[in-house]
C-alpha cells in the first residue's frame, strides 16, 4: 500500500464481464443456462465481493492507531489473504471445471464415431485407399463432396486415422479438413466452446487481478523489514544465553 494513495481492485472483476460469454435467446435475448458458465460468473462475483471485503479489512486495520506500523502492514497481509483465499480456490475450482467440458466437447466433436464392427473398419480402409490413389484435385473434389453430402462415413474414414493413410499430405491439411467437418457438423458446440475460452481468458484476469489487489493492501518492504529486525533481535538474544 502507497501511502496517500488508496488501492482500486480491477473493474474487470466483475460477473458482468462473463455475462457477454451466454449465449442468448434470438428471441428474449434472455441468457440460455449454461452450467459451466454459471460456475465462472459465481467465482468471479465471490472473487470481487470478498476482494472489495479484503480491501474493508485493510482499510480498518490501517486506521488504528493502537498498531505501529509495522504490526499494521503485517496484520493486514495476514487477514486480507484469509479472506480472498477462499475466492481464489473457487476461481481454481471453476476454472478445472471449464476445462474438463471445454475438452469433453472438443473431444466429442473432432471426428464422426469410429467404425463399431470389423466391416465398418474395412469399409474405412477401403474408403482411405481409394482417396490415396486420387490425384490431389480429385480427392479434393471427393472430400468436398462428402462433406457437404453429410457423408460421414467418408469423413470419419479419413479424420478418424492419420493423414497419409487417405494420401493428404501434412497434419494442416488434415487439420483443415477436421475443422470443416466440425464447422459444418457441430456449429453450435465449437460456439460454445469458443465462448468457454473467452470466458476463461476473463476467469484468469479475475484471479490475477484478485493477487495484485490484494497484495497492494499492505507493503511487503515494511513487512520483510519488521521480520528481519525481529530475527536480528532472537538472534541477538541466543547469543546472549
Amino acid at each position: 500500500m502507497t501511502a496517500g494513495r488508496k488501492p482500486a481492485l480491477s473493474p474487470s472483476v466483475n460477473e458482468a464481464m462473463i455475462d457477454r460469454h451466454f449465449a442468448r435467446d434470438p428471441r428474449t435475448r434472455a441468457i440460455v443456462p449454461d452450467a459451466t458458465l454459471h460456475a465462472i460468473r459465481d467465482a468471479t462475483e465471490r472473487a470481487r465481493t470478498l476482494a472489495q471485503k479484503a480491501g474493508r479489512v485493510a482499510d480498518a486495520i490501517h486506521a488504528s492507531e493502537m498498531l505501529t506500523v509495522a504490526a499494521r502492514h503485517r496484520k493486514a497481509r495476514d487477514e486480507t489473504w484469509g479472506v480472498v483465499e477462499p475466492a481464489l480456490r473457487g476461481v481454481d475450482a471453476a476454472e478445472r471445471r471449464a476445462r474438463a467440458d471445454r475438452d469433453r466437447l472438443d473431444a466429442e466433436t473432432s471426428a464422426p464415431p469410429p467404425p463399431r464392427d470389423a466391416m465398418g473398419s474395412i469399409l474405412a480402409g477401403e474408403i482411405r485407399t481409394r482417396l490415396a490413389a486420387m490425384s490431389d484435385r480429385e480427392r479434393r473434389a471427393a472430400l468436398a463432396t462428402a462433406l457437404s453430402d453429410g457423408d460421414d462415413v467418408v469423413m470419419g474414414a479419413v479424420l478418424n486415422a492419420p493423414p497419409m493413410l487417405s494420401g493428404l499430405t501434412g497434419r494442416e491439411h488434415h487439420d483443415m479438413i477436421r475443422a470443416q467437418w466440425r464447422q459444418a457438423r457441430h456449429p453450435e458446440a465449437l460456439d460454445r466452446i469458443a465462448r468457454i475460452d473467452r470466458a476463461l481468458e476473463d476467469l484468469e484476469r479475475v484471479g490475477a487481478k484478485v493477487i495484485a489487489y490484494t497484495s497492494s493492501l499492505y507493503s511487503s518492504d515494511i513487512v520483510a523489514g519488521a521480520e528481519t529486525q525481529e530475527r536480528a533481535v532472537a538472534a541477538a538474544l541466543s547469543d546472549e544465553e
